[in-house]
C-alpha cells in the first residue's frame, strides 16, 4: 500500500476512534423541511426536472405535504436508494472574470435537484460539520469554514512573514494550488473521511452513487442541451461537483485527513511565544484549493542547501498526500519564495533572487515526471486569496490594483446616465467594499495609500455630480459638518484592524494564535515594557521592522487613537525597581534614533530585556559578560543579529552611561518578582554556606565553604565536595566567578532570594 494513503487511513481511524459513538442523524423531520423551505429564495435556479424552489416553498406551507416530503427524503437517506430524477443535473458555465469567456477561465456549476441538494446540505454541511467544529476536528490550517474568511488566511500569511523578518531566520512559502479541487476528489477516500465523522454509510452511498452515475446537461443562453454526458455503474464519474451542497463539507473532511497526515510527518512550522513560551504550530494556509505551505528552517545555523532539501521534502510529501486523495497539484499555478538573510554592517536584509542559489523546487505529478516551479523574488507580488502580497511586506501593488478597479468603475459610471443618488449608493455599497477588502490584513505605506485614494476620489466626484476641485478636507469630512463623508482610507484601515483584534485576539483559532505569537515577537523586538502603542511613533518607530503591529502603532499615533493591551500582555519585569533597558535608553536624550537602533541590535544579540539581565545577583554589579561580544542565552525568543564592532562599542557606552561611568548601578535592584529567563545553574542557601551547581535535571554538585580563608570583598571561595542525585535546591540564585577549569572550585560573588509564585 502507498505509504501516504496508509497515513490518510490511519488519520481517519484516529478521528473515528476519538469521536463520540453517536452517529450523525439522517432523519428528516417535518420541522426541518418547513424551517428551510419557508425561508428559501424562490428565484434560485435548480432542477433539470423543472421542479423548482417555488414548488418546495408552496409545499412547506402545508403540514401534511411537508411531512410527506420529509418522509420521502428520510427513506432515501436511510436506505441509500436515490430518487430516479436525482440522476440528472444542469451544468452552467459562469465567468470568473467579467468579459473573459475562455473555457478554461470559466467555472462549471452543477444545478442539481433542489430536494437532493438540500438533503446534502442538511446532513453533511450542517449536522456533520457542526459536530466536527464542536469536537475540534477541523484543522487550523483550513480557512474555508464557518466563522472565518479568506482575509484571515491573508493575515496569517502576512504575520508569518512579519515574524520571519523580525527574527531573521530562513523560511520558505511554496504556493501549491490544487487542480480542479472538488472535481478531483476520489469517492473511496471521501467516503472514509465522512464515515470517520460518523455519517451513516448508507447516506454516504446515496450521495456518492448519485454523483457517480449522474447525467449532466448543459444550459446556455440558447437553452438546455438535448443530450447529456456522465458516468455509469461500470464507468463511474468521481468528484464532488461544484454546486453540490455536500461538496464543501466533503472536501473539508478529506482535507482534514490531508493536513493531519502532513503535520504528522513533521512539516508544521512551530512557533514559541517570545516571552510566554506558548507553543503553536501551523503547517499552511488553505482556502479550498489555494494552498500556501509555511516552512521554517529547523535550526538557525542551517545552510541554504539543507533548507532547500527540507522544503523539497515538505512539498513532495504534500503532493503525494494530495495524489492519494485523487487530486493533484497544478504546476502552472505554483510558485515559491525563499526568505534568506544577509548582513551588511550589522543591518539584515532579505536576499534578492539574484543572490540565491539556483534551486529547482519540483512538484510531483500523477502520470508525469515531477515539474519545477519558479522561485519568485521576495519583492515580487502575487495574488493569493484576493490580495497582492510579497514576503518583503510591500503592498503598493495591491493598492495600485484596487485603485485601478476604482478607475474602471468611474469610467463605466461616466459612460452611463445614472442618477446621483444611485451613483452615491453604488460608491458606498459596491465600490468601497472592493477597495477596502483585506484592509485588516495589509500594511501599505500610509502616504502612498492616502495619495492613491485622494486621486481616485477626485476622479469619482464628477460622475457623482460634485465639483471635482473641492478641497480634500470637505471630501473626507463627515456630512454633519457639510462634508461629503467619503471614507478616509487610513481611518478605515485602522477600524478594520481594531475590529479584527476585538473578534480574534486570544481566541483558540489560527488567526488568534498568530496574532498573539507575532505580538510577542514585536514586543521583544522593540524592547519596551510599557504600552508600545502610547509611545511616540515618530521617535521610536524605527526600533521595529515593518509589519502588522508596527503599522497599527503608526495608525494609532497618526490619528491620535488610544489603544491599550491589558497588563497581562506586557512583558514582566524580573526584580523590584527593574526597568526595561530600552525604556531607559529611549528616555535619554544622549542617543540619536540611529544609535538607539544599533544599541537595540546588540541588546537582542545578548538576549537582554531589562536592567536585571545586566546585573549579578546583588542587583548592582554589571555582569562581566555584558562587556563581551558573547551571544546571550535565554528561554525567550530573540532575533538573530550580527552586530559590528562599532555597535558593541556604542552598547558598552550606553551601559557605562547607565552606571554613571562605572560598572555598578547607582540604584540597586531588589528581590526577584518573577523567574529569570536567562539560564541560572548556580544556587546557594540563605546563609551562603553551601553552593549548588545544577549540571542537569537529575543531579547537582555541592560546594562547601573554604573555612581556612577569611571572606574578602572579592567574595568567598568554595570547593566541590560531592555530587548528589536529585533536584537541585533553588531557594537562592548565586553569582559566581573564578570557576576552576575542572569545576573543583568557585568564588561566590553574591546571592538573591529566588522568586516563589503565590499559591493562592
Amino acid at each position: 500500500m502507498d505509504p501516504h494513503l496508509r497515513m490518510l487511513l490511519e488519520e481517519a481511524h484516529k478521528i473515528f476512534a476519538n469521536k463520540s459513538t453517536e452517529e450523525i442523524s439522517n432523519f428528516i423531520s417535518t420541522q426541518d423541511y418547513q424551517h428551510y423551505w419557508s425561508r428559501a429564495d424562490e428565484f434560485i435556479q435548480s432542477s433539470y426536472s423543472n421542479i423548482h424552489f417555488g414548488h418546495y416553498k408552496a409545499v412547506a406551507r402545508d403540514h401534511y405535504l411537508s411531512a410527506l416530503e420529509a418522509a420521502k427524503l428520510s427513506l432515501a437517506a436511510k436506505t441509500g436508494i436515490p430518487l430516479e430524477r436525482w440522476g440528472h443535473s444542469l451544468t452552467v458555465l459562469l465567468e470568473k472574470e467579467f468579459g473573459n469567456i475562455y473555457i478554461e477561465k470559466m467555472r462549471a456549476i452543477c444545478l442539481m435537484e433542489a430536494d437532493f441538494n438540500w438533503l446534502n446540505k442538511l446532513v453533511f454541511a450542517k449536522r456533520m460539520m457542526n459536530q466536527a467544529y464542536d469536537a475540534g476536528l477541523v484543522p487550523d490550517e483550513q480557512f474555508a469554514k464557518a466563522s472565518t474568511q479568506a482575509s484571515y488566511g491573508v493575515l496569517c500569511k502576512v504575520l508569518f512573514c512579519d515574524m520571519i523578518r523580525a527574527l531573521h531566520v530562513t523560511a520558505g512559502i511554496p504556493s501549491v494550488d490544487l487542480g480542479n479541487c472538488y472535481d478531483a476528489v476520489a469517492h473511496p477516500i471521501a467516503s472514509i473521511a465522512m464515515q470517520a465523522l460518523k455519517v451513516p454509510l448508507l447516506t454516504i452511498v446515496l450521495s456518492l452513487s448519485v454523483l457517480q452515475t449522474m447525467t449532466f446537461y448543459l444550459r446556455t443562453g440558447y437553452g438546455v442541451s438535448e443530450t447529456g454526458y456522465g458516468g455509469t455503474k461500470d464507468d463511474p464519474t468521481f468528484g464532488l461537483g461544484q454546486g453540490n451542497g455536500m461538496a464543501p463539507s466533503g472536501f473539508q473532511s478529506v482535507s482534514a485527513l490531508m493536513i493531519n497526515a502532513y503535520r504528522r510527518l513533521g512539516h508544521a512550522s512551530e512557533f514559541t511565544g517570545a516571552w510566554t513560551g506558548f507553543l503553536f504550530a501551523l503547517a499552511a494556509v488553505i482556502y479550498v484549493d489555494d494552498t500556501d505551505l509555511f516552512i521554517m528552517a529547523s535550526r538557525r545555523d542551517q545552510t541554504l542547501e539543507d533548507f532547500f532539501r527540507q522544503t523539497q521534502e515538505s512539498v513532495t510529501d504534500w503532493g503525494l498526500i494530495v495524489e492519494a486523495t485523487g487530486g493533484y497539484i497544478k504546476a502552472a499555478k505554483c510558485f515559491w519564495y525563499m526568505m534568506a538573510w544577509r548582513w551588511d554592517k550589522g543591518v539584515p536584509t532579505l536576499r534578492p533572487l539574484s543572490s540565491l542559489p539556483k534551486f529547482e523546487l519540483m512538484i510531483p505529478q500523477k502520470k508525469d515526471p515531477p515539474k519545477p516551479i519558479p522561485m519568485r523574488d521576495v519583492t515580487h507580488c502575487e495574488k493569493t486569496l484576493g490580495v497582492w502580497s510579497c514576503p518583503a511586506g510591500d503592498f503598493g501593488v495591491h493598492i495600485d490594483k484596487v485603485t485601478a478597479k476604482g478607475t474602471l468603475w468611474v469610467e463605466r459610471l461616466r459612460c452611463n446616465r445614472c442618477p446621483p443618488g444611485d451613483a452615491w449608493m453604488g460608491f458606498h455599497y459596491a465600490l468601497m467594499p472592493q477597495l477596502t477588502y483585506g484592509f485588516a490584513a495589509i500594511t501599505p505605506d500610509l502616504e502612498y495609500l492616502e495619495k492613491a485614494f485622494v486621486d481616485l476620489y477626485r476622479n469619482v466626484l464628477s460622475p457623482l455630480k460634485v465639483n471635482m476641485n473641492i478641497k480634500s478636507f470637505y471630501r473626507l469630512a463627515p456630512k454633519r459638518v457639510q462634508g461629503l463623508g467619503m471614507p478616509n482610507p487610513g481611518i478605515s484601515m485602522l477600524s478594520h484592524k481594531l475590529q479584527l483584534l476585538r473578534n480574534e485576539w486570544d481566541q483558540v483559532t489560527a488567526t488568534g494564535r498568530m496574532l498573539r505569537q507575532s505580538y510577542e515577537i514585536f514586543q521583544m523586538e522593540v524592547g519596551l515594557s510599557s504600552n508600545i502603542f502610547s509611545e511616540d511613533f515618530s521617535r521610536l518607530g524605527n526600533l521595529a521592522s515593518n509589519g502588522w503591529w508596527k503599522h497599527l502603532w503608526h495608525l494609532c499615533w497618526k490619528y491620535k487613537v488610544g489603544f491599550h493591551m491589558r497588563r497581562k500582555w506586557q512583558i514582566p519585569l524580573l526584580r523590584e525597581n527593574d526597568r526595561s533597558f530600552m525604556d531607559v535608553i529611549c528616555q535619554s536624550d544622549i542617543f540619536t534614533k540611529e544609535h538607539k537602533v544599533r544599541i537595540n541590535r546588540v541588546r537582542k544579540h545578548k538576549a537582554i530585556h531589562s536592567i536585571a539581565d545586566l546585573t549579578l545577583c546583588d542587583g548592582r554589579s554589571v555582569s562581566p559578560s555584558v562587556w563581551t561580544r558573547q551571544v546571550g542565552n535565554s528561554s525567550r525568543v530573540f532575533s538573530k543579529e550580527v552586530p559590528t564592532k562599532e555597535d558593541f562599542k556604542l552598547f558598552r557606552s550606553a551601559v557605562k552611561n547607565l552606571c554613571r561611568g562605572g560598572d555598578t548601578l547607582a540604584c540597586p535592584l531588589g528581590h526577584y518578582i518573577d523567574s529569570p529567563h536567562r539560564e541560572s545553574t548556580w544556587f546557594t542557601d540563605e546563609a551562603e554556606q553551601v553552593l549548588y551547581h545544577a549540571t542537569d535535571n537529575t543531579s547537582y554538585a555541592v560546594y562547601s565553604l573554604d573555612t581556612t580563608r577569611r571572606p574578602t570583598r572579592h567574595g568567598r571561595r568554595f570547593f566541590r565536595s560531592e555530587t548528589v542525585t536529585g533536584l537541585c535546591p533553588r531557594t537562592h540564585h548565586a553569582s559566581v566567578y573564578n570557576v576552576a577549569a575542572d569545576g573543583t572550585a568557585a568564588t561566590l560573588h553574591s546571592s538573591s532570594r529566588a522568586y516563589r509564585p503565590s499559591t493562592t
